[in-house]
């Protein structure tokens, strides 16, 4: 029998670690449409964070941010920040579509950093549905 790969990509970890912390209820959450290529995939996961999320943008990282990177001419990717499982070399936890879930160094990471959001309350601030439109 071949092994079979079971993955989640990125926005989907978050989403389904702030349900396991019971910050956010079970929802669906269909995550975001990237306009066929045409938008910054980086663009559209902010804008779908800061619509369905209690958060403020931050300019330093701290343990649990969520933070956001541009990977490519319009490619984008999304992560937890970590500086207290690993205080000396702190690391981003994060997945890749179809992919496991990792701990990267985030100063390999670091270069790419678009933006830092910092949750600032429990709950959806929006219908996560309607993050589809953006």
């Amino acid at each position: 029998m071949a092994d079979v790969a079971v993955g989640i990509d990125c926005i989907n970890l978050i989403h389904e670690i702030l349900i396991f912390a019971d910050i956010l209820p079970r929802r669906s959450f269909r995550g975001y449409d990237t306009g066929l290529g045409r938008d910054q995939i980086t663009d559209k996961l902010k804008r779908c964070l800061k619509h369905v999320l209690h958060v403020e943008e931050v300019e330093a990282p701290s343990f649990g941010d969520v933070v956001i990177f541009k990977t490519g001419k319009r490619a984008g990717h999304c992560a937890f920040y970590d500086d207290e499982s690993f205080p000396e070399t702190p690391k981003i936890w994060h997945a890749m579509a179809g992919k496991r879930v990792m701990a990267s160094d985030f100063v390999e990471w670091k270069g790419e950093v678009d933006c830092i959001l910092r949750l600032v309350e429990r709950g959806w601030k929006n219908d996560p549905q309607n993050a589809i439109k953006l």
